[in-house]
């Protein structure tokens, strides 16, 4: 895009927008469909030359990153993620790309907007289609840091606790689902990114870049594909407290059915033992029977401790 001096334009409602002469040489325009009706604004983008299929997605915000390319212009969607009730919400970001201009349809996000703002003021020359990528995954890259962070903290919390039987008291185990769930949504719409890349840096595409440009944009691959194993990282260390959490409940779950089953042996052992004798005892002995009274209770005391002993030498009490 050839430009002398960067121009942004935050359109404020539908009519505004109706009115623009894109041909002019409009550079950045910024439209929040949340604020406009997204049937008539559809028309309006088509009445602009953008593609009816592009229109149809930049106003639907249930899009997958992705670019495509038509016949006289760039359409590209990517997400913000804001943190919203400890969860990350996406608002969609297309861009139908130009050679006069960038038109970026957005759905509520406002610091993807804002930083692009900072980045276009600060490197006017830089190409918008690299600007809006490299916000995006700069973005999400600031988040995987700060899930790394979080998992790596749980699981120091679970390696300490673990020998001592208690680390469902030392990690939260609802705080962990809610990190698997932020992984969960950080990777449905940070992998595609990187099949965006391939796309523009690979093939036909890629060599047809300037050298410079080439830089940039397989730099910003770069970061993704690390960005892709840095995720795959945090869901793994994530997976492995889970699996540390849920290997002591196993094991307190045994140790309750060893201790069980222990006294469940001790008492069929007494059972055993008065049966056999009850036949021939009464329950008030008369005094030819008090010595097998007193044998039968010596029994009794004398298996129960032997099982007892056993029983507490295996640990199973």
């Amino acid at each position: 895009m050839a430009r002398t001096e960067t121009q942004w334009h935050d359109v404020p409602d539908l009519e505004a927008f109706r009115d623009m002469d894109l041909r002019a040489g409009a550079e950045w325009i910024m439209l929040d469909a949340t604020r406009m009706e997204l049937t008539e604004l559809r028309s309006v983008l088509e009445s602009h030359g953008v593609h009816e299929l592009a229109a149809e997605d930049a106003v639907n915000p249930r899009q997958r990153p992705k670019i495509e390319r038509y016949e006289d212009h760039l359409f590209l969607v990517l997400h913000e993620l804001d943190e919203r009730n400890g969860q990350l919400e996406a608002c969609q970001v297309a861009a139908i790309l130009t050679d006069h201009y960038v038109l970026v349809v957005h759905h509520g996000a406002e610091r993807t907007v804002e930083s692009l703002r900072a980045r276009v003021a600060r490197d006017p020359d830089l190409p918008p289609l690299y600007l809006l990528l490299d916000a995006t995954v700069d973005e999400y890259e600031v988040l995987a840091n700060g899930l790394e962070e979080e998992v790596e903290r749980l699981e120091e919390d679970a390696l300490q606790a673990s020998g001592h039987g208690r680390v469902e008291q030392a990690v939260e185990t609802a705080e962990l689902y809610s990190i698997k769930q932020k992984v969960s949504r950080l990777r449905r719409y940070a992998l595609p990114v990187e099949r965006v890349m391939v796309a523009i840096t690979g093939g036909e595409a890629g060599r047809s870049l300037e050298e410079s440009t080439r830089h940039l944009f397989q730099d910003v691959h770069d970061h993704t594909i690390r960005l892709n194993a840095q995720i795959r990282n945090i869901d793994e260390l994530g997976g492995a407290v889970l699996d540390l959490i849920q290997s002591e409940q196993a094991d307190t779950l045994n140790m309750i059915n060893k201790k069980l089953s222990a006294w469940a042996a001790i008492f069929a052992a007494w059972a055993v033992i008065t049966g056999f004798y009850g036949m021939n005892l009464d329950l008030e002995p008369e005094e030819q029977t008090v010595f097998v009274f007193w044998f039968v209770l010596g029994l009794l005391i004398a298996v129960g401790l032997t099982l007892y002993a056993v029983f507490k030498r295996r640990r199973w009490l």
